[in-house]
């Protein structure tokens, strides 16, 4: 599959594109921004990187993992909220920032992945 994805955005460049978007698959996303560094070719991609780096030629327009779980938090402990719920899919780690600092006298963990309530402090807050 890489070799696809590789072989597809070297067609692109060589018939002159002006940019490249995407993918979402975060091992071909590198490869591919890689690529459009080397050539100062624009990439723009919307998806979670949590590499802290700098990239020369990419733009990634996927909103920061922790401060979408500051503004998250922000927002409960401004509506006073009493109960709150997280509801996730993928791997929640970064988004921790959302149980902090929210009192409460009840707070369960539940995850479908144990390796993710292992590795991670986000919990489901209920307070009666």
């Amino acid at each position: 599959m890489l070799f696809f994805f590789l072989s597809t955005a070297c067609n692109l460049i060589s018939s002159g594109v002006a940019a490249i978007f995407g993918p979402n698959d975060p091992m071909i996303g590198a490869h591919i921004q890689s690529l459009s560094d080397s050539l100062d070719i624009p990439h723009i991609e919307s998806r979670l990187d949590l590499e802290p780096d700098v990239k020369d030629c990419s733009v990634n327009l996927h909103p920061d993992p922790q401060v979408t779980g500051k503004s998250m938090r922000d927002l409960v402990q401004y509506l006073n909220w009493s109960r709150i719920a997280v509801l996730y899919q993928d791997d929640i780690c970064e988004y921790a920032d959302v149980s902090r600092g929210i009192p409460s006298k009840q707070t369960y963990r539940q995850s479908l992945n144990p390796k993710i309530a292992s590795n991670c402090e986000v919990s489901f807050v209920w307070t009666k």
